[in-house]
């Protein structure tokens, strides 16, 4: 499937849906579920038809009064309040109703491009690798590390196969731990004492670093 009309429908549904709030400073803004597949995009494309109509024109009444009631504990008074807020309104109405028009072929195609990619994977071994090392790596003393994590990136690499910007971030990954561990030896230690208590069920946060 060509990605791009894909990511032009998709991007400008998803920029009419946040232009509100980025634009106007509407806070009424609602979230916008994530797509992993067909029957997610249908469904994220169903309720911003759904809501949006109904916000857009609820909107034109609710946003004047809330800024005239706000605009009365303020300096700028009650009347510019509800200027702005007529404002927000219209803005928020033109822009939901242009979510509207691209929701369908926007989240629509784009479940359906992710629901295509799911089919292409391959089964995700990367989580059984990564445990499987990390119980290695503490096993090994200090010296031994080197060689330990030089493995274990060779068996992400192999895990990761058909995706070849994960393995570009594994192998970047790998070469971050070995300059943070050789200006920084403490860190191999903490790594293993934080893996220790998650084994054990208790939760902690591993702030050293983070996989994206």
């Amino acid at each position: 499937m060509a990605t791009a009309p894909v990511n032009l429908f998709f991007n400008l549904a998803n920029g009419f849906h946040n232009l509100p709030a980025h634009s106007f400073g509407d806070d009424t803004v609602r979230e916008r579920q994530e797509i992993v597949d067909i029957a997610s995009g249908l469904a994220v494309a169903g309720k911003e038809v759904l809501f949006g109509v109904y916000d857009g024109i609820t909107g034109l009444a609710t946003h004047p009064y809330h800024g005239y009631t706000r605009g009365r504990h303020r300096k700028s008074g009650a009347i510019w309040g509800a200027t702005i807020g007529v404002g927000r309104g219209v803005g928020g109405l033109l822009a939901r109703s242009g979510a509207v028009v691209f929701a369908l072929p926007g989240y629509g195609l784009k479940g359906v491009e992710q629901q295509i990619l799911r089919w292409g994977d391959k089964p995700d071994r990367i989580s059984e690798v990564s445990s499987k090392m990390l119980e290695e790596f503490c096993a090994q003393p200090t010296d031994h590390g080197v060689e330990t994590r030089r493995k274990a990136m060779e068996e992400w690499l192999v895990a990761a196969e058909g995706k070849p910007l994960l393995q570009r971030r594994i192998v970047q990954s790998f070469l971050d731990i070995e300059e943070m561990v050789t200006t920084t030896p403490e860190v191999e230690g903490e790594i293993c004492e934080k893996w220790k208590k998650l084994m054990e069920g208790e939760k902690t946060t591993v702030k050293t670093f983070t996989w994206d």
